[in-house]
């Protein structure tokens, strides 16, 4: 088997790793999680959340544009998406009366977390596990999931190409002028700084 480097693969590596430790951070803290985009650019790494809940087709279209230009503006090179939602997926298998082989469906409340560079997608369900009344015990574990194409809502951040930086000098003027720069924040090993960085 032929190896083939992915500049980008140990980024997204760290990224996944520092998205579940804000996960559990933040479930701990409020019980749920804010959706919000990790990525790793020219300038460092920077944290994007939408200002309100992704609630309609707009939203997300509107918060998905912004995060586009985020990442065209930092030349990112690999970014985290984390969501909650709820998943679905069979287990075991039963004989039904009919002679088919049926499976039990089971939903549980997870996080996606979804991450991308330019040469790949990969994902991993973190299930959020909870006591009978409600109250969170934690996040449990689960392996990550390679996709060659992952298509849909809050997938295709990245910029086919690097972008140069006269192209990187638009999309951060965009940034600015949109207000949209205020609504990230720049991870520092000394803790966190609202802004961007040009």
């Amino acid at each position: 088997m032929r190896m083939i480097y992915d500049e980008g693969r140990a980024a997204v590596e760290r990224l996944f790793a520092d998205a579940e430790c804000l996960v559990r951070r933040e479930m701990a803290d409020n019980g749920k999680l804010h959706p919000f985009l990790l990525l790793q650019g020219c300038n460092g790494k920077f944290k994007f959340e939408p200002r309100g809940e992704l609630s309609d087709e707009q939203s997300k279209c509107f918060y998905e544009d912004h995060a586009r230009l985020v990442c065209l503006s930092q030349a990112a090179e690999a970014t985290v998406f984390a969501i909650q939602g709820r998943i679905r997926f069979c287990i075991g298998n039963a004989a039904a009366r009919n002679g088919r082989m049926s499976k039990e469906v089971v939903e549980i409340p997870a996080v996606a977390l979804l991450g991308e560079t330019r040469t790949g997608q990969f994902q991993k369900i973190v299930p959020v596990m909870r006591a009978e009344d409600g109250r969170l015990i934690g996040l449990g574990e689960c392996p990550e999931i390679r996709q060659d194409r992952l298509d849909g809502p809050f997938s295709n951040f990245l910029s086919a190409s690097i972008p140069d930086d006269k192209t990187r000098n638009r999309a951060f003027a965009a940034v600015e002028m949109m207000g949209i720069g205020d609504d990230v924040e720049r991870i520092l090993e000394s803790g966190r700084r609202r802004g961007m960085v040009r």
